[in-house]
């Protein structure tokens, strides 16, 4: 598969191709939106059904985005979508969700052992309160951890960003397609950068009429979503268009 590169202003086109995606059927990619809420509200009383739904979340996001192939041949969106990546390819999708996961939870003992232990000692505290020391340890243990994160975790999201894609419309194994996913996305970093960075502000605006609260819980970083997971695939035509 030969990967396109395109320019910086790809990162706002995909931006804008998701909401016209969305505008096609937008009732249904809002049911579509409410039950993934429903089903992560859920997640966070049942950790375990939170580490099934990162397994099967490729599953999700193919049936997605073969709703987006749909809908761009004119043809209609349905529910029955959201469950079709168990009709494609659902062993290597599957995959792709379980290297996901041992790579994130790779990533959290790699966060914890960096800044762990100085984070124990602020949430427990000590008699008196602790020491002015301590707090400026164990921040910067706390930045050090978050540093640490954040640079396993974008290899990681390269890796999986196009790879359900890639495995469900080009029948591709797991990890060609992960392998695939990361060139691309390491071909256009500068797209990405100003697609995060666009994305990250429109989230940031929808969730602050509703208060500081973790993005899982926070209603304005779920309305967003019609239109942003229509921008994954809006991403993938642009890159891949002429296998898409």
């Amino acid at each position: 598969m030969e990967i396109q590169r395109v320019g910086l202003v790809h990162g706002w086109r995909w931006v804008i191709g998701g909401f016209a995606i969305f505008r096609r059927s937008p009732l249904v990619w809002i049911i579509f939106v409410m039950i993934l809420y429903l089903a992560a509200q859920l997640a966070l009383q049942l950790p375990l059904l939170g580490f099934l739904l990162m397994l099967l979340y490729p599953v999700f996001l193919a049936g997605l985005m073969m709703g987006c192939r749909d809908l761009e041949m004119g043809k209609a969106l349905d529910l029955g979508r959201l469950l079709a990546g168990f009709r494609h390819n659902p062993g290597q999708l599957v995959t792709i969700g379980g290297a996901n996961l041992v790579g994130q939870l790779l990533i959290g003992i790699a966060m914890y052992l960096t800044g762990g232990s100085e984070l124990r000692a602020i949430l427990a505290g000590q008699e008196g309160g602790p020491d002015a020391a301590a707090v400026t340890q164990a921040a910067n243990r706390i930045m050090a951890a978050l540093i640490v994160g954040t640079a396993l975790s974008i290899p990681l999201l390269m890796a999986v960003w196009f790879a359900p894609l890639i495995a469900v419309f080009d029948n591709r194994p797991a990890l060609a397609a992960m392998k695939l996913s990361f060139a691309a996305c390491w071909r256009n970093l500068s797209s990405f950068f100003a697609y995060t960075v666009l994305l990250i502000g429109l989230i940031m605006l929808a969730m602050i009429p509703f208060g500081i609260v973790h993005p899982q819980q926070n209603p304005g970083a779920w309305i967003t979503l019609p239109f942003v997971l229509p921008s994954i695939y809006a991403s993938y035509r642009d890159i891949f268009r002429d296998y898409a």
